[in-house]
């Protein structure tokens, strides 16, 4: 079985979260599931200082800063044939309001990268499941609205009311559990969405998540 992690960066507030996406990487992997590092040629929306917060007057390419959670190797998503691949897994970060999508510069108005909707939609039409962690679920929710997907992103009203204008619904989920769309074939747990959460509870919802997603 093969998987593509789908990242969008190196570091929570410009890119992936680097904990979920070795926390996919590691649920993935002890299940013998071969994982294929998956970005986007381009440059991030902005680089953040993650010590201050601060942005940082230089530019980084995304599949770059994807290769240092991936140690390596990650596939230009414009290029790759993921025909071959059987599940889709997203770990959060602001790299998916920032770079996959422009969600978090434009809200509900957003829209996404059109190789990343091309690949959702796709797994989708085929009734490939898809994982998707922290504020990733923002991405389904946009690409598949219209089939009223079942998401949560915990219990962040904001972002909660963005996913059902979308066209999701938007449930409300615990720390360290996660949510299962059996009709659309989607699993999302919350993370760091809650964010006095820890790497316990973090670990333990993406650990649910993948095993519902190997069972959909």
């Amino acid at each position: 079985m093969k998987c593509g992690l789908l990242l969008s960066g190196c570091g929570f507030q410009d890119g992936s979260e680097i904990q979920e996406s070795v926390f996919c990487l590691h649920s993935l992997e002890k299940r013998n599931i071969h994982v294929i590092a998956l970005s986007v040629n381009k440059f991030q929306y902005r680089v953040s200082n993650h010590n201050t917060g601060e942005n940082l007057l230089e530019t980084r390419n995304l599949l770059t800063e994807s290769a240092r959670i991936s140690r390596g190797h990650v596939e230009d998503l414009e290029n790759f044939d993921y025909s071959s691949l059987d599940l889709l897994v997203i770990p959060g970060g602001f790299g998916c309001a920032l770079n996959l999508s422009d969600y978090g510069l434009k809200g509900v108005n957003m829209n996404l990268n059109r190789y990343v909707e091309k690949l959702i939609k796709n797994f989708h039409t085929n009734k490939k499941p898809i994982g998707a962690v922290c504020i990733a679920p923002i991405l389904l929710a946009k690409a598949l609205g219209a089939y009223e997907p079942i998401l949560t992103v915990g219990d962040d009203k904001e972002v909660e009311s963005c996913l059902t204008t979308l066209g999701a619904q938007a449930i409300k989920c615990s720390e360290g559990s996660c949510i299962t769309d059996k009709k659309n074939k989607l699993v999302s747990t919350p993370a760091y969405m809650y964010p006095k959460t820890n790497s316990i509870f973090v670990a333990q919802g993406i650990e649910n998540m993948i095993e519902a997603l190997v069972s959909c």
